[in-house]
C-alpha cells in the first residue's frame, strides 16, 4: 500500500485534495441524477444557462485568486506552520501578505456588489427573450444573491492554500461540498424547483463565513492587520503585468465555457442547452478528479520556483502530469462507453445528455485541455503568463466557430470544432511551454521590474 500510494503520489495534499475532488464528483453525479428527476427538461437547460451565465463572476474576479495563490507561494517560503499556528522566520513575508490580502478582500466586496447588478439586469433581459413559460425571475434572483455571497470569500482561501495549507483547505472543502449538496438534493425532492439551484451556493456561503470568523479568524486577522499602506502601491504594480494577462485568459477562458451552454439555449433551445450542460458537467467531474495531482502541487510549484530548485520542479511536475493524465484518459474513456451503453438501450437518461459521438468529441477536447492547463499551472508558477496570446486566440477560434457551424451541424458540429481546435492549440500551448521553460531556467537572475521581485528571469511578452 505504501508503494502503491508512493506510485500514486498520494500524499497529504493530494488525499485531502482527492477527497474534496471526489466528493464534488460523487455529490456532482448524484446531483445530476436528482436534476433528471426533480427538473424538467426544459428546466434543466435553464439550471445549466443559469451555471454558465454565472460564469461572468470570472470576469470581476480579473484572476485575482490564483494571482493570490501564486503570490503568496513565493512569500510562504518565510513561514514554518504546525498546525494552525506559525512562525515567521522573514517579518518582510507576513508584511506582504497581509498587504495582498488587504487588496484582494476589498476587491473582492467591490466585486461582489458590482456582479450582482450586472447578473441581475443581463440575466433578465437573456431570459426575458425565451418563449418558455418556466418561472425563472425568483430564481434567477435567489442564485444571483447566494452567489455575490459567495464571492466575497473567496480571496481567503487563496491566501491559506499559497501558504501551503491546501490539505486543510480540501478538507473544508469536502465537508462543504457535501453539506451544500445534500441540502439541494433535499431542494429538488421536495419540489423547490430552479429556486433548488441557490441552496449549494447560500449553505457554502454560509459554511465559510463561518470558518473564517472562527477558526481561521486569529491568522488572518494578523496577516491583514500587518500590510502595509504604503507598500499596497508597489505591490500593485509588481502583480499587475502577471495579472492582466492572466485577466484576459481567464475571460478567453469563459468565451470557451461560459457560454457556450447559454448559446446552444440561444440557437437551438433550453432542452439541447440541458443535454450539453449535462455532459460537460459529466466530463468537468473527470477532470476535477484527474486534476488534483497537478493542481495541489501548484503553491510547490511557486515554492521550488522562489527557491531556483528546477530540477526538482520538473521531476514534481512531469510525475504529477503523467498520473492525472493517466487518470482522465480511462476515466473518459469508461464516460464514453457508458453514454454509448445508454444510448444503445434507449435509456431515458439518453435524453439528458448529447449523442456518443458528440460526448467523445467533447471528451478527448477534455483530455487535450487538461494537459494545456497543467502546463499552464507550471509556467504561471514562475508569475508569468505566456499563454495570453493562446487564451485569446482559443476564445475566438472556439466561441466563433461554434457560432458558426451551431446553425448547420447543431450539437455535434459544436463538439467537431472543440475537438478539432483543441489539437492544434495542445500543439501550439506545449511549444510554448517547451520553449519559456528552457529561457527561464538558464537565465541569470535580475529584478526585471514586471514579473515579481527578480527571483525569476526576464520574460518579455
Amino acid at each position: 500500500m505504501a508503494r502503491l500510494a508512493n506510485w500514486l503520489g498520494a500524499d497529504e495534499a493530494v488525499v485531502s485534495a482527492l477527497a474534496w475532488r471526489g466528493a464534488v464528483s460523487i455529490c456532482g453525479l448524484l446531483t445530476l441524477r436528482a436534476i433528471t428527476t426533480g427538473l424538467t427538461a426544459v428546466e434543466q437547460g435553464f439550471y445549466f444557462t443559469f451555471s454558465g451565465l454565472l460564469g461572468v463572476r470570472v470576469l470581476l474576479d480579473l484572476s485575482f485568486s490564483y494571482i493570490v495563490s501564486i503570490m503568496a507561494s513565493h512569500e510562504a517560503a518565510g513561514i514554518s506552520w504546525q498546525g494552525r499556528d506559525f512562525t515567521v522566520a522573514n517579518p518582510n513575508s507576513i508584511v506582504r501578505l497581509g498587504t495582498l490580502l488587504r487588496i484582494v478582500s476589498r476587491w473582492y466586496f467591490c466585486g461582489a456588489a458590482l456582479f450582482l447588478v450586472i447578473a441581475i439586469g443581463f440575466g433578465s433581459r437573456f431570459f426575458a427573450s425565451s418563449d418558455s413559460t418556466v418561472t425563472w425571475k425568483g430564481p434567477w434572483l435567489a442564485l444571483c444573491i447566494a452567489a455575490a455571497l459567495l464571492f466575497t470569500s473567496t480571496p481567503y482561501y487563496s491566501i491559506l492554500e499559497g501558504c501551503g495549507q491546501v490539505a486543510l483547505v480540501a478538507r473544508h472543502r469536502t465537508w462543504a461540498t457535501i453539506f451544500s449538496n445534500f441540502l439541494f438534493w433535499l431542494a429538488l425532492r421536495f419540489g423547490f424547483g430552479l429556486y433548488a439551484a441557490a441552496v449549494p451556493l447560500l449553505c457554502q456561503a454560509i459554511y465559510e463565513l463561518v470558518l473564517f470568523s472562527t477558526r481561521w479568524r486569529g491568522f488572518l486577522l494578523m496577516t491583514y492587520r500587518a500590510g502595509s499602506k504604503a507598500s499596497a502601491r508597489g505591490m500593485c504594480r509588481e502583480m499587475w503585468p502577471f495579472q492582466w494577462r492572466m485577466a484576459l485568459s481567464v475571460m478567453s477562458g469563459y468565451l470557451i465555457f461560459g457560454m457556450l451552454v447559454p448559446m446552444v439555449f440561444t440557437r437551438l433551445g433550453p432542452v439541447q442547452a440541458g443535454q450539453m450542460g449535462m455532459s460537460l458537467a459529466v466530463l468537468g467531474a473527470a477532470a476535477t478528479v484527474s486534476f488534483t495531482w497537478v493542481n495541489t502541487k501548484a503553491p510547490q510549484f511557486g515554492a521550488l520556483v522562489a527557491q531556483r530548485r528546477f530540477a526538482v520542479l520538473d521531476a514534481v511536475f512531469h510525475r504529477s502530469l503523467g498520473q492525472g493524465l493517466s487518470i482522465i484518459c480511462l476515466s473518459v474513456l469508461a464516460l464514453t462507453i457508458g453514454v454509448a451503453a445508454i444510448s444503445w438501450q434507449k435509456s431515458s437518461l439518453a435524453d439528458r445528455v448529447v449523442d456518443p459521438v458528440s460526448f467523445a468529441l467533447l471528451g478527448g477536447w477534455t483530455i487535450l485541455n487538461f494537459v494545456i492547463s497543467c502546463e499552464a499551472i507550471y509556467l504561471r508558477a514562475h508569475k508569468k503568463e505566456p499563454f495570453v496570446v493562446l487564451s485569446l486566440l482559443s476564445g475566438l477560434v472556439l466561441g466563433g466557430g461554434s457560432a458558426i457551424i451551431i446553425g448547420r451541424m447543431g450539437v455535434r458540429g459544436v463538439a467537431l470544432v472543440y475537438f478539432i481546435a483543441g489539437i492544434v492549440l495542445c500543439v501550439y500551448a506545449t511549444a510554448v511551454f517547451s520553449k519559456r521553460r528552457r529561457e527561464w531556467h538558464r537565465s541569470p537572475t535580475t529584478t526585471d521590474g514586471t514579473g515579481g521581485p527578480g527571483t525569476e528571469p526576464v520574460f518579455a511578452q
